[in-house]
């Protein structure tokens, strides 16, 4: 799995399965994956949290890459896709043109984006800084945004740029 890790080929494999287990062994959810999928564990603010990533790497191209789900087993016997107060899952990429951090209570993700709407002074881009985050039992998100431009091959970018 790892040889073929965000090189956009086939693995040729199953699908993978995120399961929830009873005690005797009786499965009582499944999540389908991509066959190139990582699990990881991760705590908000205090709340146990689980990161399923599915690599969606296509070899070229710059907006595509591994997506990451954030996964709510705070519920017995389920596996929840962690939702905005919308309605709207919460999921993460890493690619050329997108890169995230987890921090304490969250996640900061940056993001840099064609504009729509061009203009004399226009740069062609936009950068988005998110801020993600779990406060008081509930998935909130900051956003805001500038011209400019990056691939993110450099350091994260700092924290600050990113709304509170």
């Amino acid at each position: 799995m790892n040889s073929l890790w965000s090189t956009g080929q086939d693995s040729g494999h199953a699908q993978a399965e995120v399961r929830r287990i009873s005690p005797a062994g009786k499965i009582l959810a499944i999540l389908t994956l991509n066959p190139l999928a990582r699990l990881a564990n991760a705590r908000f603010s205090g709340k146990q949290f689980a990161l399923a990533t599915e690599d969606f790497s296509i070899g070229s191209g710059s907006y595509n890459g591994p997506l990451t789900h954030v996964l709510d087993l705070s519920q017995p016997g389920r596996i929840d896709m962690a939702l905005y107060k919308g309605g709207r899952e919460i999921a993460v990429m890493s690619s050329m043109k997108t890169i995230w951090k987890t921090v304490p209570d969250g996640f900061l993700e940056a993001a840099c984006r064609p504009d729509t709407v061009l203009t004399e002074d226009s740069t062609g881009f936009i950068i988005y800084y998110q801020r993600i985050r779990y406060s008081n039992g509930a998935w909130v998100h900051a956003e805001r945004s500038e011209r400019g431009y990056s691939d993110f091959e450099e350091d994260f970018p700092q924290d600050s740029l990113f709304p509170n």
